[in-house]
């Protein structure tokens, strides 16, 4: 989004966020994920 806003933000890019982010943005709505590590996190 241009002006810096968001539906959804999600903390965390685990598997589980993002399932999360990609679900909201699939019902129409804007996300982003924060992450200061691994992006999809570090399990195998």
């Amino acid at each position: 989004m241009p002006d810096g806003t968001y539906d959804v933000i999600v903390i965390g890019a685990g598997s589980t966020g993002e399932n999360v982010a990609a679900r909201a943005v699939q019902g129409g709505l804007s996300a982003v994920i924060v992450e200061s590590g691994l992006v999809g996190g570090d399990c195998s």
